[in-house]
């Protein structure tokens, strides 16, 4: 790379938090960091008061190479960005000289502080990645009451504007990155990036030493925990560790569609778990479920399985296909039948010598699948975008 690169990373959601997708920002910048860039980092409000309080609350280290920008200097809303008055604020920010990368999620982004940044982008010498987990019309699917919405329609319309017109478009799947194109018409560069995870300081052992199944996440709506547990109830014997549960309210759920299942006694769930930690409890199962009942994108368990060297069984939701079928680490079963769900789990449990292949696989695929490897090709593909100016 020819010089280091200077990305502003904008996070539309309070940070930190507990859902995946604060995780996947942290993972994201700090491998970036790692891999040279300089990261001015924004959210749109800090639930923590100290950058180092931020890093923590992830189990990560702070890094040299990120900046957490406070009021006045963060570039929050589509007013701060829109104007001459954006404009001089965004350049006290940013030296053009430097060609600065303005980087966006699209998880609660208005997808109009895009279209005016556009505006800047030559006065700012910058250039513009969108990265993409789902789509309106995905995230939406069914609801015909909000998809006929007029705000609906007009944030749809940004949001395809938004994808045809930003410098690179990165997509967490290509079967996303294949829609976003067809809904946009988009011409300029795009890339199916993948999640990633790190890997654990022990290497796994082989699953016969190992026991019980794991669910890595909280109660969240549509992630099928509740599933999981109602095919644990046609499981006879086996054990379910829940690493989740951000507080009582969601443990003392758990364990209500625990009673209900009449498998109260084989259910223990760990409560909020430091995601450093996370690894010593996947590295104790035999078996994880991916029982997601709904959406797209890359759901980070799934890496994190792969990491611990665990076989996994995957409902046949559009997020978890083509990780499935690309690393070959388990089995798929449909979504939303648990009945499915734990005949998937007994033929695994059945058939250890396969169990075991499907572990190693997913251990290989996991390898290619770090976070800073995920950088490294991040920065790759920016290095080649021409800014503004050189065009």
């Amino acid at each position: 790379m020819s010089e280091q690169p200077l990305i502003v990373y904008r996070h539309a959601i309070d940070f930190p938090n507990a859902h995946a997708h604060s995780l996947q920002v942290i993972s994201n910048i700090c491998a970036l960091a790692d891999e040279g860039a300089q990261v001015l980092f924004s959210a749109r409000t800090w639930t923590a008061p100290t950058p180092e309080q931020r890093f923590a609350y992830y189990g990560a280290d702070p890094r040299p190479g990120i900046t957490m920008l406070d009021a006045p200097d963060r570039p929050a809303g589509i007013r701060e960005w829109r104007g001459l008055r954006s404009r001089w604020a965004l350049r006290r920010l940013v030296d053009p000289a430097r060609r600065p990368v303005f980087y966006l999620r699209d998880n609660g982004l208005n997808f109009r502080t895009i279209i005016d940044l556009l505006k800047l982008r030559g006065a700012l010498n910058a250039r513009i990645v969108l990265e993409c987990h789902t789509t309106h019309q995905t995230k939406h699917a069914g609801d015909d009451k909000k998809r006929n919405m007029r705000r609906w329609r007009y944030a749809r319309k940004f949001e395809m504007q938004a994808v045809r017109e930003v410098d690179l478009l990165v997509a967490v799947s290509e079967g996303l990155r294949e829609q976003l194109v067809q809904l946009s018409g988009r011409t300029r560069s795009s890339i199916a990036l993948r999640n990633g995870t790190d890997l654990p300081a022990l290497e796994p052992a082989p699953l016969a030493q190992r026991a019980g199944i794991v669910y890595l996440g909280h109660p969240f709506s549509g992630k099928g925990l509740d599933d999981a547990i109602k095919a644990l109830a046609l499981i006879p014997d086996e054990t379910l560790t829940v690493v989740g549960g951000r507080n009582e309210e969601d443990i003392a759920l758990i364990h209500e569609w625990a009673r209900q299942s009449g498998v109260s006694g084989r259910v223990t769930v760990t409560g909020a778990v430091r995601h450093d930690l996370v690894f010593s409890h996947l590295l104790n199962a035999r078996l994880a479920l991916l029982p997601l009942k709904h959406g797209s994108g890359s759901p980070l368990k799934a890496f994190e399985y792969m990491a611990a060297g665990l076989p996994i069984v995957a409902t046949d939701a559009e997020a978890n296909l083509e990780i499935m079928r690309e690393s070959n680490a388990g089995l798929v079963v449909p979504a939303r039948e648990p009945a499915a769900l734990a005949q998937g789990v007994a033929a695994m449990l059945a058939d250890p010598a396969r169990a075991q292949q499907y572990a190693d696989h997913g251990i290989a695929y996991a390898r290619e699948h770090t976070w800073r490897r995920r950088a490294r090709r991040l920065l790759d593909e920016i290095d080649r975008l021409p800014a503004p100016r050189d065009r």
